[in-house]
């Protein structure tokens, strides 16, 4: 999989492979995380945060533009894993937004901070959209019983 990723290769592949892709992206961004949690702790932090930060950034961005372009919302909707799918790659660019500010303290990254702020609100918007719109699937019909109330049938 990490050969895969690395690769940029920018084809659409089964729902499946498109989640575990974003999965494995989300991964690596909080281990990405914890990498600079710890070298934050020990006084090392380094441009390698910056390094790691833009290349799983760019990755992740270019997986989403690619996703968003290729694959219509309407198909997300009707599949679930690719709904998943949708739904992991925005809050993963959430999760880098918040580690690019927590990382951000000094003046110069003022403006880095702005940008990730913006797109953090639209992953939100995102994540609200597809949730919105996955209340109106159902993908089960419960009603009662009417011989039975205690009991339900699932239609």
């Amino acid at each position: 999989m990490s050969d895969f990723i690395a690769s940029g290769e920018e084809s659409i592949f089964s729902p499946l492979t498109e989640t575990v892709v974003l999965v494995t992206m989300a991964g690596r961004a909080i281990s990405h995380m914890h990498a600079t949690t710890v070298e934050r702790a020990y006084g090392n932090a380094s441009l390698d945060f910056w390094i790691r930060h833009d290349w799983l950034d760019s990755t992740l961005t270019r997986k989403m533009n690619s996703l968003a372009t290729t694959i219509p919302m309407m198909a997300a909707m009707a599949d679930p894993m690719l709904l998943f799918a949708f739904l992991m790659g925005h809050a993963t660019t959430i999760q880098m937004c918040q580690i690019a500010e927590s990382a951000a303290t000094q003046a110069s990254c003022k403006s880095t901070s702005a940008e990730y702020d913006i797109r953090a609100m639209h992953a939100a918007r995102e994540i609200a959209v597809l949730a919105k719109a996955h209340e109106q699937i159902g993908y089960f019909k419960v009603k009662q019983h009417p011989s039975l109330p205690g009991l339900w049938d699932w239609n």
